[in-house]
């Protein structure tokens, strides 16, 4: 018997309080905020849902590894609690983002949702407190909507967005060249491993490469991109602020990022269902639409963020 939806939040509270108190123990002084985010934070948490939590702490080594093995502690007094919700059905885990407070005063697309559903469980001297309030400044100033899909919630960055109209239109061509130059390097791993029969992990690989794609894509027209896969949903809706080249090929595009998007899980864990193993599932054929798709998405990206300023012309308002 599935867990209510209410008792879900209920349970999972119980873990957040235990991991607030063991980061606590955990880093004493060197503590500077805990801030809780994501669906428990809403509270509106399934069972699968991870515990997300922003930890500040002075003090802390270079590289994400060192970090992690820093909670390795207090991964041990919060395992008894996680086994206990298992028992129930709840299949949550810890899901945690350490920085240090000079990390942490720099504005990221990670604190946009915080603006609106964080719940600041430590701070000392209102340290996190006042991020946000800079941060609802700036989007005070943009103009930023936050919009609704669904259940999915993104952010337009600038609705009425026009290029070179101050340093944020510059962050956002530089993070979309970022994410496109990502796909390009993933595709030639995926055309490595499809001189090597490995037809599955192309499949993947290409997935990986459209998603980072429309990524970059969407950041270009000023549209902060979800935690989702398949993005091609939000691009299409947005596909007034592209120009007409890339326009006439959207279709083609939210086509592609739907088709490979039902891929990815299978295509790296199979088909558990009938026991096959995600090796037993693609063939050569697969691998080679695969890449093809993911090379015409890449193709179009790459053109689209490569634009100089005086070439973008004025972006749509939709």
């Amino acid at each position: 018997m599935k867990p209510h939806p209410q008792d879900v939040n209920l349970v999972i509270e119980r873990a957040v309080r235990a991991y607030a108190d063991a980061l606590k123990a955990h880093f004493g002084d060197r503590l500077v905020a805990l801030v809780l985010f994501g669906s428990v934070a809403r509270g509106e948490a399934t069972p699968f849902s991870d515990i997300d939590m922003l930890i500040v702490v002075s003090g802390l080594p270079p590289g994400r590894l060192a970090r992690q093995r820093l909670l390795e502690p207090v991964d041990q007094v919060v395992d008894p609690v996680l086994a206990e919700l298992r028992e129930q059905g709840i299949w949550t885990d810890l899901s945690p983002i350490l920085k240090t407070p000079e990390e942490a005063q720099r504005l990221s697309p990670l604190y946009f949702d915080m603006v609106e559903d964080a719940r600041i469980l430590y701070e000392r001297d209102g340290f996190f407190s006042n991020v946000l309030d800079r941060l609802r400044a700036s989007f005070r100033r943009l103009g930023a909507q936050r919009r609704r899909l669904g259940r999915i919630w993104y952010w337009d960055l600038k609705p009425d967005y026009t290029p070179r109209r101050g340093v944020r239109d510059m962050t956002n061509d530089e993070m979309a060249r970022a994410y496109v130059d990502q796909a390009e390097e993933i595709l030639h791993e995926a055309e490595h491993l499809a001189q090597r029969g490995v037809w599955n992990l192309v499949v993947r690989r290409s997935q990986e490469v459209v998603e980072l794609a429309l990524k970059g894509a969407l950041r270009w027209a000023g549209v902060e991109v979800p935690h989702l896969h398949d993005v091609g949903f939000i691009l299409k809706r947005h596909r007034d602020r592209f120009p007409p080249e890339f326009q006439g090929n959207v279709d083609r595009i939210v086509a592609i990022s739907r088709r490979l998007g039902r891929e990815r899980q299978l295509s790296f864990y199979g088909d558990e269902e009938v026991e096959a193993p995600p090796q037993h599932l693609y063939f050569k054929a697969d691998a080679e639409a695969a890449l093809q798709d993911a090379r015409f998405v890449l193709k179009h990206c790459r053109a689209l963020v490569a634009q100089t300023p005086t070439s973008k012309g004025k972006r749509g308002t939709n």
